[in-house]
């Protein structure tokens, strides 16, 4: 009888054993699934703060948030943009984007006569952020990038043809052919001329217009405050 009786007390601690080893299990798992859920609001979290400092890089470093394409990710760190490729904040954006520029804009303020293969020289200048100068109308390159150049030459109706060219440090990137309608049909006689080159520079380059042919050897360009004027300009674009 007392045998019995020892064998229900074990066989009543094992079942008690096994229904609370059952609970604790069933406790284990839920605070898993609650961890489980509390690392997926952090990381929900963090892609939030990534994003919002992503835009706030991306707002103080003049990149154009619409220009990015839909997938662009941006590392804070590094201020990259973009997927394969990564587009980077370069340092010349972002003096362009604090205001430093590099442009210019100067015309002649009145008819002046050139000869053949001389540089115009421009002696009205209204705008010079950096490099050019009216005594020898040449444009000194103070930064390196891509620049946008563009001239205007206008001569009389009277006058002969002029062909003029763009010279980037010994090289010429653009010509510009100006030519009078002897006929006086129709207008003035005067067809001012335009021209724009696109070209990459380097810092400390020589850039100016220069008379390539004259059809008599020697002409007037034309060049007023009331008609028209023969002018000069460039801008760094990138």
């Amino acid at each position: 009888m007392g045998a019995l009786l020892c064998l229900l007390i074990l066989v009543n601690g094992i079942f008690c054993g096994a229904n609370d080893l059952e609970t604790r299990l069933k406790k284990l798992k839920s605070v898993v699934r609650e961890q489980v859920m509390n690392t997926k609001e952090h990381k929900d979290r963090l892609a939030i703060l990534e994003r919002n400092v992503s835009a706030l890089v991306l707002e103080n470093s003049g990149i154009d948030l619409e220009r990015l394409p839909l997938n662009s990710k941006i590392d804070p760190v590094s201020n990259q943009a973009g997927r394969q490729g990564a587009v980077t904040v370069t340092g010349d954006r972002s003096k362009r984007a604090s205001g430093e520029v590099v442009a210019f804009h100067a015309y002649h303020g009145s008819s002046h006569p050139y000869s053949n293969h001389e540089i115009f020289t421009f002696d009205r200048v209204t705008v010079n952020q950096r490099g050019y100068t009216t005594d020898d109308g040449i444009f000194d390159v103070p930064e390196a990038g891509v620049y946008v150049f563009t001239w205007t030459v206008a001569v009389p109706a009277s006058g002969e043809k002029i062909v003029t060219e763009l010279v980037v440090h010994g090289s010429v990137k653009g010509i510009l052919t100006s030519d009078p309608d002897h006929s006086l049909t129709g207008g003035s006689g005067v067809h001012p001329a335009t021209a724009f080159v696109v070209t990459q520079v380097d810092a400390g380059d020589n850039v100016f217009i220069r008379v390539r042919n004259l059809s008599g050897g020697s002409g007037t360009v034309l060049s007023d405050d009331n008609n028209v004027r023969t002018s000069f300009s460039g801008w760094r674009l990138i």
